[in-house]
């Protein structure tokens, strides 16, 4: 089949041969004959993942006018099977959110995807692109507030919806990859970690404190009534938002994972800890939005009315993002972020650069942690751990400034 690219209107260099390949996937998908009208590239060069808009030319009736690729690239620190795996994983959890019946779509629609390639194939939202960052570092509260609402609600009908079918995600994941490499660290690397974190403080590690680590990543890995696919990165940068329908949908599942579903569900307690736009929630804004949470997720997982079952894996995934913390400490004992990374640069119009420093969210973390184990009288001898870390951390860190709160709620 030749590709019709008199049209094409390309803002950087794009291979024609991945061109090529989007008209023979979508045609086949469509069964009929798809040519590309145009390709404008969405992402930054250096991104991990190259974004499309492509148009179509005289998209035939049943067929979108344009759809979104998403291409996965390499980045320096990965080797050529945690790229396929990361790109796999985005096909199979975008894939398999798309069965889900609900009076909204929580994903943007999969039209199909490329081995050859690398690249899946989907919905295109609108030419503007919104964000919950953009309500986060916004002015206005109730903005904030009502996106919020929709983030939490969309957040948990995945992970109740989930929870019903996951071996049909791992199905289609292994599909793709058959042997997929685990991209988390597992309990043995973390407590080998903490150990020399540990050592370099002279605070001891304790038999109990290894005991409460194992707990913490058996509830992590073996949830029980509480498994489901995990997003992974549920960031504010990673869901669609249209406040004017009430829509909110969910992109990029490069880390998703079948795990615990509390994982997700305390990025707001845990100030988002997989995320560059990572600030920190008011108290009251955490009170009101767990609960509601938790209520969606009783509509599809009942045991999540238990109050034992629940608050367990909430601490225990809470721990976890802790201990994520202090494995990587190394990392700015003695230095932050290089603020001069291009990579921190014109990731949003209301973020600054500097906001992106890691020791006061690691402070913020920890904190954190302590306060969720003393709430629940759970893990204490994480607890211990967290509060001598701390106690050795702030009189280093002595200029650190504590994490602001999002501008929406200042």
């Amino acid at each position: 089949m030749s590709l019709e690219t008199k049209n094409l209107s390309l803002s950087q260099p794009i291979n024609p041969a991945l061109l090529e390949e989007v008209a023979e996937v979508l045609s086949r998908r469509f069964d009929t004959l798809i040519q590309i009208e145009s390709a404008v590239a969405l992402s930054e060069r250096a991104r991990r993942n190259l974004i499309l808009r492509i148009k179509l030319q005289n998209s035939p009736k049943g067929c979108p006018e344009s759809v979104i690729l998403k291409q996965s690239l390499r980045e320096t620190s990965e080797n050529d099977q945690e790229i396929f795996d990361r790109f796999a994983r985005d096909w199979a959890g975008l894939e398999f959110s798309n069965e889900f019946k609900t009076k909204i779509p929580l994903t943007p629609k999969f039209y199909a995807g490329s081995l050859k390639f690398r690249f899946i194939l989907m919905e295109d939202l609108g030419e503007v692109y919104t964000s919950l960052v953009d309500a986060l570092t916004g002015h206005s509260k109730t903005e904030a507030l009502s996106a919020l609402t929709r983030y939490m609600q969309v957040i948990a009908q995945l992970h109740g919806l989930g929870s019903k079918h996951v071996k049909n995600y791992t199905t289609k994941l292994q599909a793709l990859s058959p042997t997929p490499l685990p991209w988390l660290e597992s309990a043995e690397e973390t407590r080998s970690k903490t150990l020399r974190i540990l050592e370099k403080f002279k605070i001891p590690f304790t038999a109990s404190l290894g005991t409460e680590i194992t707990s913490v990543f058996k509830i992590v890995n073996d949830p029980g009534p509480f498994t489901t696919l995990i997003h992974g990165d549920i960031c504010p940068d990673n869901v669609f938002d249209d406040s004017t329908h009430n829509d909110m949908r969910i992109i990029d599942f490069e880390w998703g994972f079948v795990g615990n579903a509390l994982l997700d569900a305390v990025y707001l307690r845990m100030c988002m800890p997989t995320c560059w736009c990572a600030k920190v929630f008011p108290e009251k804004v955490i009170d009101l939005f767990d609960p509601l949470y938790r209520k969606e997720l009783m509509k599809h997982l009942p045991s999540a009315s238990c109050d034992v079952l629940y608050y367990q894996s909430y601490a225990a995934a809470c721990a976890y993002w802790m201990l994520g913390r202090i494995s990587n400490l190394e990392d700015v004992l003695e230095k932050d972020n290089d603020l001069s990374d291009p990579k921190y640069a014109n990731l949003h119009p209301n973020w600054k650069p500097e906001d992106n420093q890691q020791r006061p969210r690691t402070l913020y973390r920890l904190q954190a942690f302590v306060l969720v184990s003393e709430k629940y009288d759970l893990y204490p001898s994480l607890r211990a751990m967290a509060q001598a870390v701390l106690k050795e951390l702030e009189p280093l860190w002595k200029d650190t400034e504590p994490l602001a709160v999002y501008q929406a709620f200042q």
